[in-house]
């Protein structure tokens, strides 16, 4: 096949994904200049906007609802699309959790930390925040200067274990360095994905601008085991999108040879700093990784997440005691061996941070 005509496959296809993705979706039509803080629950509810926690019995995510709805706040249209600066997220995701007593697990393209619920509850709330970290070309880069380098950092539901159906939605950004004629320029994102296993599809790209040194700011919500409502803010511009639900998507199964409706099962929540994995994968292809950049130090605030035994149930807030961190590792084949790129450490309570090697 020639390149034409892969580029033109490759474009129906992203058509043809875009308009599922929008069938699947409803926005909230916020007005733009509504403040929350001084609305009712009627109102809260009408325009998907989560309700004031109590400040007694849930003073963390009263913390951040008062804070994600605080001066500058302009709600702003949410709209999809891929950019030419395509990425998947999730892809080669660590699998099974080894048994261990130890609270470091590798990947070779997640470092964070990851929480498991208890009690035969699941999570149906994930937050947390970040400052959009200023990357360079690594010093080990050498004379050997890659073309392009990338990270994500994002929070998500899911992923982490492998069972039947597993999914992962999440929403974050991307870090990017493009080098062109030997300079590097910095950009960045912000993007969500339901990310499917077996599937080979990009990162949605989102209209909120955001560039190195914002504060940003994520809130994933359950609202039923096939639908989350994904909030994202730029708190330093006070840019907001009007939130947005989203259906999860369905899988084609052999056997019934028909398409399942996968579930969200709560089964772990995560902070992650990713190495992403590059857009398209070619069939019968290994997964291959961006570069990552030297991203310096990267901390996970406000790390919250409620669990309750079903979305509808009464939640309990919960921090991050008892959190698996993750670190990220690189094979080198000359010498062969293997070195950790970036490692997590839990700093509070609420925080964890990544650190680049």
């Amino acid at each position: 096949m020639s390149k034409e005509s892969r580029d033109t496959q490759q474009t129906q296809f992203l058509d043809a994904l875009l308009r599922e993705l929008e069938d699947r979706t409803a926005t909230h039509q916020v007005p733009a200049h509504f403040d929350p803080r001084k609305a009712g629950a009627a109102d809260l509810l009408k325009y998907g906007l989560p309700l004031k926690p109590d400040r007694r019995t849930q003073p963390g995510r009263h913390a951040f609802w008062s804070r994600i709805f605080s001066p500058p706040l302009l709600f702003i249209d949410t709209t999809f699309s891929f950019s030419s600066l395509f990425s998947n997220s999730g892809i080669d995701a660590p699998g099974p959790l080894p048994v261990t007593t130890t609270r470091q697990v590798t990947s070779p393209n997640w470092s964070g930390a990851y929480v498991t619920p208890r009690d035969d509850e699941m999570f149906i709330e994930v937050l947390g925040s970040w400052q959009v970290p200023t990357s360079s070309i690594p010093a080990s880069a050498g004379g050997h200067v890659a073309s392009d380098y990338r990270s994500s950092a994002w929070i998500g539901l899911d992923g982490q274990r492998s069972y039947l159906n597993s999914s992962l939605p999440q929403i974050g950004t991307t870090q990017y360095i493009s080098v062109v004629n030997g300079q590097p320029t910095p950009t960045a994102s912000a993007w969500w994905q339901w990310w499917e296993s077996g599937a080979n599809n990009p990162v949605v790209d989102l209209p909120l601008e955001v560039k190195p040194g914002d504060l940003i700011m994520c809130w994933l919500i359950v609202l039923d085991l096939q639908t989350a409502r994904f909030l994202i803010k730029n708190q330093t511009t006070g840019h907001m999108l009007r939130p947005f639900d989203e259906t999860a998507p369905t899988e084609a199964m052999p056997h019934p040879p028909s398409p399942v409706q996968l579930e969200i099962s709560g089964a772990t929540a995560e902070w992650v700093l990713e190495r992403p994995a590059v857009f398209p994968t070619p069939p019968k292809q290994p997964v291959k990784l961006y570069e990552l950049p030297d991203y310096g130090t990267m901390a996970f605030g406000s790390c919250l997440k409620v669990s309750a035994s079903a979305p509808s149930a009464v939640g309990r807030e919960e921090k991050l005691p008892g959190a698996r961190l993750l670190r990220m590792f690189e094979v080198e084949k000359k010498p062969l061996r293997t070195q950790f790129i970036s490692v997590a450490e839990l700093i509070s309570d609420e925080e964890v941070a990544t650190f680049f090697r």
